[in-house]
């Protein structure tokens, strides 16, 4: 069975409802899915996961704009020098700022992000399912190919 981990801040905005939709779609397939607000994930839910979204909508506006939502904090402070490696990893994210944020907390943890990890809350909170279809349809044969190693 395939593990899957959505991860997502803050509470109530767009990511939460993307990572409902994800997690979704993901149950309809037969996966196992835990769905978690960024502040409440720990290293073990990392750890018993095949796949691992990280979703989040911008930090903050005012008086400084930061891109990593601060629910992220402990989170991201956690995985430097953790080894993902093996993991499938894909963001969703408001804007390219905010994957940037993203990137740069999972720089330290070996995982792999090509061009299809990437998708905006635009078309994850959006009405049509077919674009999480093709966002996860690459990640799924991305595990395939980990798997037969």
């Amino acid at each position: 069975m395939v593990h899957t981990l959505v991860i997502y801040a803050p509470e109530k905005s767009r990511s939460a409802q993307a990572a409902q939709r994800i997690g979704t779609l993901l149950k309809k397939r037969k996966y196992s899915v835990v769905i978690k607000e960024a502040a409440s994930t720990s290293m073990p839910d990392l750890a018993a996961a095949d796949i691992i979204l990280f979703g989040s909508s911008v930090g903050t506006s005012q008086p400084v704009r930061t891109f990593l939502h601060p629910d992220y904090g402990d989170l991201a402070r956690s995985l430097k020098g953790v080894n993902l490696a093996g993991r499938v990893v894909g963001l969703f994210a408001e804007e390219d700022g905010v994957f940037a944020a993203l990137e740069k907390a999972l720089g330290d943890t070996g995982v792999a992000l090509g061009n299809e990890n990437y998708l905006t809350l635009a078309e994850a909170a959006g009405p049509d399912p077919a674009a999480l279809n093709r966002w996860l349809g690459p990640m799924i044969k991305q595990l395939e190919i980990l798997r037969e190693r």
